[in-house]
């Protein structure tokens, strides 16, 4: 299937089967999942940024506290949909931006899927696992007023970009989305590498990268500059001091951490790593093999493992895509791989839990912010989960054929 091109995609018929499948599956999730009790049902996080959109249940003290106070974009956008009819509450607000944005990246994760080698029915199995992530939608729906939906949009578009090599819109695009998060700072010198990969680093082109760092650099001293924190927050060397000290000295954190990585990302990294067309897209494209590395080193700046992990599910996903198009299976196996993924992740994502119940809630998806560390459960779940999805893979490879997976 030859996908259009940019200009002419979203008119494309083509568009609109993947658009109706994750719009109705993001509409169910919507439908299915409560609003966080926590805090007044703003969660911790989310009374920094709905006091930055203007909601005036919360202090205008909260509007300037770091380092929440640096992710202006999605609090910006939610101010000016004030006025708009229906949107009278910053959580109806904050729960559209959340599901645009969570469409436009399953759109966009989709495409580069596609351009990465998959075929359109594994494309359809790769993003629908992401978007039956907890820490993606789900979390977004219960706990609408982070950020996060936005950053993966984000990212999503700059790997779009990325793999056409369009550099140009990469200068704009990346400097302007760390207005939304750091992490988006990623794609940067992944940028670099692929262009080096490809041999097309010349003059020109390394200007480019420049021109790309350095606005991205004084984007974050405006940024700095302009929003005036009323506390002093740790720095982020600070930080991963402190996180790297945690994961020495005290077991239960590094438990907790590592169960976290587990709930965050589910099945995905040990069926890419079964997967021989996943693993070799990974050896291909090393820019996506940096992002995974960049991204892990990338939670040492923050305490919610969960949430940040799940910034490496888009590369996980478009590896899971390609890994699965290259088994070449018929409908039937493919309709047996899909059931063993999405029920092993399913089950490691813990759809059961009573989300209304906070300490539920914490106690199976945040176990680092558990008032205890309740291992077990959480371990039993993902260990099935991905022994699941490991027995589907093992099943699809040995149907392949005795030619094996393509080379594709």
């Amino acid at each position: 299937m030859r996908w259009p091109a940019p200009r002419r995609w979203i008119a494309a018929p083509a568009i609109w089967a993947p658009a109706l499948l994750y719009g109705v599956l993001l509409l169910g999730l919507l439908a299915a999942t409560p609003r966080t009790p926590l805090y007044g049902g703003y969660d911790f996080d989310g009374r920094f940024y709905a006091a930055m959109a203007g909601d005036p249940a919360q202090p205008a003290e909260f509007a300037r506290l770091a380092p929440w106070c640096y992710r202006v974009l999605t609090p910006w956008l939610a101010s000016l949909l004030g006025g708009a009819p229906g949107l009278a509450s910053t959580a109806s607000r904050f729960l559209l931006l959340d599901f645009a944005a969570w469409l436009g990246t399953a759109l966009l994760l989709h495409r580069a899927a596609l351009r990465a080698g998959a075929d359109l029915r594994a494309a359809l199995l790769a993003v629908t696992a992401l978007l039956a992530s907890f820490a993606g939608p789900r979390f977004a729906f219960y706990s609408p007023f982070y950020v996060e939906p936005g950053m993966m949009l984000w990212l999503a578009a700059g790997i779009v970009w990325l793999q056409q090599g369009r550099l140009a819109a990469l200068t704009v695009w990346l400097p302007l989305g760390l207005l939304q998060r750091p992490q988006v700072a990623l794609l940067i010198p992944c940028a670099w590498l692929d262009d080096l990969q490809r041999g097309r680093l010349t003059a020109r082109r390394a200007a480019g990268h420049a021109a790309l760092l350095a606005l991205a650099a004084g984007t974050w001293w405006e940024l700095h500059r302009r929003v005036v924190p009323v506390n002093e927050a740790p720095g982020v060397l600070d930080t991963a001091g402190a996180v790297v000290t945690l994961l020495a000295r005290d077991p239960d954190y590094a438990l907790g951490t590592l169960l976290s990585l587990g709930i965050g990302l589910g099945v995905l990294p040990l069926a890419v790593a079964l997967l021989p067309g996943a693993r070799r897209l990974l050896a291909r494209d090393l820019w996506m093999a940096a992002y995974l590395v960049l991204g892990l080193a990338s939670l040492l700046a923050g305490a919610d493992k969960v949430r940040l992990v799940f910034l490496l599910s888009p590369v996980l996903a478009l590896a899971l895509a390609v890994g699965i198009a290259a088994l070449e299976l018929d409908g039937r196996r493919a309709a047996v791989l899909a059931l063993a993924l999405l029920a092993g992740h399913g089950i490691t994502q813990a759809p059961w839990v009573d989300l209304s119940r906070p300490d539920a809630y914490l106690e199976a998806f945040v176990p680092l912010s558990a008032s205890e560390l309740r291992a077990g459960p959480i371990a039993l779940r993902l260990l099935l989960g991905n022994a699941l999805a490991a027995a589907g893979v093992a099943l699809a490879r040995v149907s392949a054929g005795p030619a094996g997976p393509s080379t594709r």
